[in-house]
């Protein structure tokens, strides 16, 4: 079966039926995500505006609103960014949302959830502890991060999809750059590397 958005094979099914490849679903959890981030926001804009308005009310009539008296803004705010964002197999907290893009994190995770039961299994569950490895290091500038959370979608692509040796090899080769010389995920690149080159048999 074929992606409905292209011509790559289809590996996800929407709730509505849609069928979808990773990198599509991808980009549908990306937009997803984005919307919900907008309208929280929105949301925050608004009662923000209605603690406003209040304010100017009780003034007019000489009268000071006690912050228990109007809507808790920064701390619902707070609440929001603190929470544990858990996806069905990537685990980061609030605090380091945002680290990877959030339709490369879509495809990796749900790529994990594809590999499991497959030849790749061991592969997937190496490419979510790099994963997490990544996104929780402090010893990893914000711009590495991200070029490795897009290389490790795009190999996902690769183990989930049609497995092209280049383009794995030319995928591996991005990461251990950019994992050379970060203790916390150089071993974990290069177990995923060594899985990687079994799974797609590059000498």
């Amino acid at each position: 079966m074929k992606c409905s958005q292209c011509d790559r094979p289809a590996l996800y099914q929407t709730k509505k039926g849609a069928l979808l490849c990773l990198p599509c679903y991808g980009q549908m959890e990306d937009i997803r995500l984005r919307q919900a981030e907008a309208s929280f926001r929105e949301q925050l804009v608004n009662m923000a505006m209605i603690n406003h308005t209040e304010q100017n009310m009780a003034a007019q009539v000489g009268m000071n609103l006690s912050p228990h008296e109007l809507i808790p803004v920064a701390a619902i705010a707070a609440a929001a960014a603190a929470r544990n964002t858990r996806m069905t197999n990537i685990n980061i907290t609030g605090a380091q949302v945002g680290v990877l893009n959030t339709g490369d994190l879509a495809k990796i995770d749900a790529a994990v959830t594809m590999t499991k039961g497959s030849d790749a299994e061991e592969l997937g569950a190496a490419i979510q502890a790099l994963t997490e490895a990544v996104v929780q290091t402090p010893d990893m500038k914000a711009d590495a991060k991200r070029e490795v959370g897009e290389l490790l979608a795009a190999l996902t692509d690769q183990v989930a999809g049609k497995r092209s040796k280049p383009v794995a090899m030319q995928v591996l080769k991005g990461i251990e750059e950019r994992a050379k010389g970060v203790n916390a995920v150089w071993d974990l690149a290069i177990k995923v590397s060594g899985l990687a080159a079994a799974l797609f048999g590059l000498g």
